[in-house]
């Protein structure tokens, strides 16, 4: 039979699990310099498998949120139903969190406020697409993929940069020899 609980200085997170506050920065351990391992996560669940089989990060995608519902990833999980998700995976472990936000649900001002809720639900970086808002997968057969103009992705990038929460895309850059770039979240 377990051994009966004792009284810690640990915390009890909402899930009942018994873990130390995090103190971590996320951020700097994703940006460390070094090779990174993550796996796509969609609830708190596997999140924890993720944790117990020693990923670096893991990736909350609306392709994972849009599957683990029976859904196609086409847009119909929205802005909130990944927050939830972001707010559920923090709340189960301690690892960093990237969020992939589709093309940033909407013009600059929508997509500032989706960037800032997932700053302080405990992203520590997130991915804007350069697609229009009407998503459809690129993973479907027939798939004619449209961009926004360079002008409206590098409103979406600068209005996540303003949160200090960025993934930057080469498209963000006009420059021929642009590289991909990433910055740390500053909520």
């Amino acid at each position: 039979m377990p051994a009966a609980p004792t009284k810690t200085s640990r915390s009890k997170n909402a899930n009942g699990h018994s873990k130390s506050a995090p103190q971590t920065d996320h951020a700097a351990r994703l940006f460390n310099g070094r090779f990174q391992t993550g796996v796509g996560v969609y609830d708190g669940l596997s999140a924890l498998l993720a944790e117990k089989w020693n990923f670096d990060f893991v990736w909350i995608s609306s392709f994972c949120c849009s599957a683990a519902v029976g859904l196609p990833d086409a847009g119909i999980v929205g802005p909130e139903d990944i927050l939830n998700v972001v707010r559920c995976v923090r709340r189960s472990i301690d690892l960093p969190i990237v969020v992939d936000l589709d093309s940033g649900y909407g013009d600059a001002v929508k997509a500032y406020h989706v960037v800032e809720a997932m700053a302080r639900a405990g992203a520590a970086a997130l991915c804007i697409e350069d697609n229009p808002i009407s998503k459809r997968c690129s993973l479907y057969d027939g798939y004619d993929r449209d961009l926004v103009s360079v002008e409206e992705h590098i409103a979406r990038v600068r209005v996540a940069q303003a949160v200090g929460l960025t993934k930057k895309s080469e498209r963000a850059k006009p420059a021929p020899k642009a590289k991909a770039a990433a910055a740390p979240a500053k909520p």
